[in-house]
């Protein structure tokens, strides 16, 4: 039987009253040592031995003794005690902070509790007592109530685990895999109710709540996937302070890419200098950022030598606007210079909410945890914010869903889940009126990641079509759609009929796409109506031009093409989304995977940058050795 281990109390408890019973017979020979100068005193002490003197002198040398015991003691106690404890600071402080010698002797503050014997200051085991008014007790004289067993192994405090709701089912589509909604349920637990488990060794367990089946994912496991994951931070002109509050809220173990599309000003006050100032402040406290503008013209000469020309605007010969754009310059940035991340991720520059970035990336780590190794399996992980807080009538509104994500999600539902009833193998669509499934709830999501083999891939549409996009590209290389004629554009990426921008890569491997729902809202600046028509215009547009040259292939579960294209378009006609240029939905710009370009060129061109800035990485070595 395992002894228990002793406490604080006991230990200051045995170790002081054991002083004290030993000099209690010491303190009546020490009273009459002081009368040793009285004739009564003498004739008394003149009886003793030297051996009993010598007994008397120690017991009231002991006696004496007592309190400085206790004080010693009670120090021991604490520093022992606390030494089992969790005591953990950030890398960066380890090495010049230290801890003093006891933290309880130090600083020791009055808290007020009912029953401060019954309170533990610190405790592996949960409480749920309350604390109430009562009297005035020092946290010094707050004990733990009961420490683990001796050889059992120590849990700590906090691991920074997480814990999701795994999505109830998956669809798939030839080799595209399509998850049904996740959940962030917690974002610092402790899986087991305080028992080890998988989780605790650094690795995920699950368990099954009321019907959900959970997952806990531990702070080492995401850590190990954040180590390899790159960030991709698209911006304009948003507000210094807000792009510093996103860069400050994403995990340090994350490389950061900013891609500015700023205004620049000859004037001396050029907003993309302020930028990369913003960043450097970064650099001492072990981060890695790369900071790039858009329109730097040796990045154009790096895309146009390397072998992608589509993404070039022949009006000035630097890279187009847009924010897809950005992204697919903040791509080729993470597959030239940093080619051992295996992730990369994407967050918008414009979120008030730093803190819901940091909840982001961690989703992110947990969608690649939940998924097999990136040698067998590709994944894309989609987010969706629990909601966007609106003003309105003076009243804070949490709306759950965007009115741009509102469009595109429904026509996507109808896309991929249509009506249950199919005849010959084939689907049908909802009928006007009925509600569509909730299977598609991040159609613009512009918090996204993926692995870095599935980012060379994809083919990537202009601007805000980007997200949307996704799912029709990822549609093609799960060679679900066929070409008009027989033709499936994805079986090869050399047909010669075919140009660079409608070819697409096909995969050697399963793809994933899991969606994730947080916990933190999504605060940014609301945008006028003209603004949201734009997006969900652009949006739909991807979806029905990127559907034109294909019909559903047999036994597949989506539904008719020709007939979904032509109620999409009737859509936008009645709300106004038709391109009053063309007389149809906006045709965005679809650019070529960019595993297609010479990384070595690129890397060269790029080389030459003047606005390509490094913060905790050597970018020129790199060049050196990889050009």
């Amino acid at each position: 039987m395992v002894p228990e281990r002793p406490t604080k109390d006991n230990l200051i408890r045995n170790a002081a009253t054991s002083r004290v019973s030993f000099g209690a017979g010491g303190f009546v020979f020490a009273l009459l040592d002081d009368f040793q100068s009285h004739s009564l005193a003498k004739v008394f002490f003149g009886r003793l031995t030297p051996y009993k003197a010598w007994l008397a002198l120690c017991c009231a040398a002991h006696s004496f003794m007592a309190p400085l015991t206790f004080v010693l003691c009670r120090n021991y106690a604490v520093n022992r005690l606390d030494s089992d404890l969790s005591w953990s600071l950030p890398p960066h402080e380890a090495t010049t902070r230290t801890r003093p010698a006891s933290s309880m002797s130090v600083i020791t503050p009055t808290i007020q509790v009912a029953n401060a014997s019954k309170i533990p200051l610190y405790s592996p085991e949960p409480h749920a007592q309350s604390l109430s008014c009562g009297h005035s007790v020092p946290c010094s004289r707050l004990t733990p109530s009961r420490g683990p067993k001796l050889g059992a192994p120590q849990t700590p405090l906090s691991n920074n685990d997480m814990r999701l709701a795994l999505p109830p089912r998956t669809r798939k589509f030839g080799s595209l895999l399509i998850a049904e909604e996740a959940r962030v349920l917690e974002l610092d637990t402790r899986p087991g109710n305080g028992k080890e488990t998988e989780a605790d060794r650094g690795g995920s367990s699950q368990s099954a709540t009321r019907g959900t089946r959970t997952a806990c994912f531990s702070g080492q496991s995401l850590d190990r996937v954040l180590t390899e994951m790159v960030i991709v931070v698209p911006c304009k002109n948003e507000e210094l302070s807000v792009i510093e509050g996103v860069i400050s809220a994403i995990p340090a173990h994350c490389l950061v890419i900013l891609v500015s599309n700023c205004w620049r000003r000859e004037d001396g006050n050029d907003q993309y200098k302020k930028q990369v100032n913003m960043v450097k402040e970064f650099e001492g406290f072990g981060r890695q950022i790369l900071a790039i503008h858009q329109k730097d013209a040796a990045a154009a000469a790096a895309f146009r030598d390397s072998g992608m020309s589509e993404l070039i605007d022949p009006a000035d010969g630097t890279i187009r606007n847009g924010k897809g754009e950005g992204m697919l310059l903040g791509v080729a940035l993470a597959a030239a210079f940093c080619p051992e991340r295996r992730y990369i991720g994407f967050v918008d520059a414009d979120n008030f909410n730093a803190g819901s970035v940091n909840e982001y990336c961690k989703a992110f780590a947990a969608g690649f945890a939940m998924s097999p190794h990136p040698e067998l399996e590709d994944t894309m992980v989609r987010l969706r914010w629990a909601s966007k807080p609106k003003l309105r009538d003076g009243r804070l509104d949490f709306v759950t869903e965007g009115r741009c994500s509102k469009v595109v999600n429904e026509w996507l539902n109808k896309l991929l889940a249509p009506s249950p009833e199919s005849r010959n193998g084939t689907c049908k669509m909802q009928p006007e009126g009925e509600p569509n499934k909730s299977f598609v709830t991040t159609g613009n999501a512009g918090e996204h990641a993926m692995t870095m083999h599935l980012a060379l891939k994809l083919r990537m549409a202009a601007g805000y079509a980007i997200e949307p996009f996704h799912f029709i590209n990822l549609l093609e290389m799960g060679q679900v759609l066929q070409r008009n004629g027989g033709h499936n554009p994805c079986m090869t990426t050399t047909s010669p009929e075919l140009d660079s921008a409608t070819r697409c890569s096909t995969t050697d491997k399963p793809v994933r796409v899991f969606q994730v729902r947080t916990l933190s809202p999504h605060l940014h600046r609301s945008s006028g109506d003209e603004h949201i028509r734009r997006m969900w215009a652009a949006g739909l547009g991807s979806i029905f031009h990127g559907l034109a040259p294909y019909h559903a292939m047999p036994r597949t579960d989506i539904a008719p093409v020709s007939e979904l294209r032509q109620r999409l378009r009737d859509y936008a006609a009645t709300n106004k989304g038709i391109d009053d240029a063309t007389g149809e939905l906006p045709s965005p710009t679809i650019y070529p995977a960019l595993e297609g370009i010479d990384m070595q060129k690129f890397r060269g061109r790029l080389a030459q940058s003047s606005s390509l800035k490094s913060f905790g990485l050597v970018v020129m070595s790199n060049l050196l050795r990889l050009v």
